[in-house]
C-alpha cells in the first residue's frame, strides 16, 4: 500500500500538469496513437446499453469517450484531485473516489470492467483480480491496458538515426520508477505475460484477445521518431478476458 500511496500524492499533487498533458495531443502521443485506439477497439463493440466501470478513470477522458458509445458508465480513481477534475469536465458522469484492490460497489454490478494503463501500479495482480471477478457478472468483460512487459525491462537511446536498445533481465516483479514528466515519479510493477496469464485464469477469466499496440502508418511522417520506437519495440498491451466462474 506504500506504492499505492505514493502514486495517490502524485497524482493529487500533480493531477492539473498531468490533465493538461492528456489534454493535448502533441504532449500524449503514446495516449493519443497507441493505448487509445487499442482499448476503444476492444471495447466499442460492447458498450451500448451496458453498466460499465471505468477502473482507474483519470480525469475522465476515455471515460467520456465510453459513455459516447452508449455506455451507462462511472468512473473510480483513487486520486481525489483526479476526481475532482472528472466532475468538473464532466459533470453528467457519475465520479467515485475508490481504490482498485477494494472496489466500493456491490457484487455482480457490472457487465464490462476496463482500466486503461493501471494494472503495472499493482504489485500483486491475482487479488486485484479477484476484486474484479467480484463485481463484475458472469460472462462479463475485462478490458484493460499496460505497459509491455519487454518495454519494461528494455532502454532506448536515439543514436541520430535509429534507436540503440538495452535488455534488462525478465523474470521478476521487481519495482521500477519513471517519469510521468519532470516531478511526477510514480512507481510500478513489472510482471511477465505468465504471471498476468495465470492470475487471470486463477480468477476464472479467460482471455479472448491480446493487442500488442503499434501506431498508425498515417503518423509516420509527422512523428518520425516516435513512429520509429512504437513501431519497432513494444510500449503497450490490452488485453479482453471473459469472465466464465464455472471454468476455474
Amino acid at each position: 500500500m506504500i506504492t499505492q500511496e505514493h502514486n495517490k500524492l502524485m497524482y493529487d499533487k500533480y493531477g492539473e500538469q498531468y490533465h493538461l498533458k492528456r489534454s493535448n495531443k502533441e504532449s500524449s502521443l503514446w495516449n493519443e496513437y497507441l493505448d487509445i485506439p487499442a482499448m476503444t477497439k476492444l471495447i466499442e463493440k460492447n458498450v451500448n446499453q451496458c453498466d460499465v466501470l471505468d477502473l482507474g478513470c483519470g480525469s475522465g477522458d476515455f471515460t467520456a469517450k465510453v459513455k459516447s458509445l452508449g455506455a451507462n458508465v462511472i468512473g473510480l480513481d483513487q486520486s481525489n484531485k483526479m476526481i475532482e477534475i472528472a466532475r468538473r469536465e464532466y459533470p453528467e458522469i457519475e465520479f467515485y473516489v475508490g481504490t482498485a484492490e477494494k472496489i466500493p460497489f456491490n457484487d455482480k454490478n457490472f457487465e464490462l470492467i476496463y482500466s486503461c494503463l493501471m494494472i503495472h501500479y499493482i504489485k500483486e495482480l491475482s487479488p486485484l483480480f479477484a476484486e474484479v471477478a467480484r463485481v463484475i457478472r458472469s460472462l462479463g468483460k475485462f478490458v484493460f491496458s499496460f505497459h509491455h512487459p519487454f518495454n519494461e525491462i528494455t532502454h532506448q537511446v536515439w543514436n541520430g538515426s535509429g534507436y540503440d536498445v538495452t535488455m534488462h533481465p525478465y523474470f521478476h516483479n521487481d519495482e521500477y520508477r519513471w517519469n510521468m514528466f519532470d516531478e511526477m515519479e510514480l512507481v510500478s510493477y513489472h510482471h511477465t505475460f505468465e504471471t498476468i496469464f495465470n492470475s487471470l485464469n486463477d480468477n476464472s477469466f479467460v482471455v479472448e484477445r491480446l493487442i500488442e499496440t503499434t501506431p498508425n502508418d498515417s503518423i509516420r511522417n509527422k512523428y518520425p521518431r516516435f513512429y520509429e520506437m512504437t513501431s519497432n519495440y513494444p510500449s503497450f498491451c490490452a488485453i479482453s478476458a471473459i469472465y466464465l466462474p464455472n471454468q476455474k
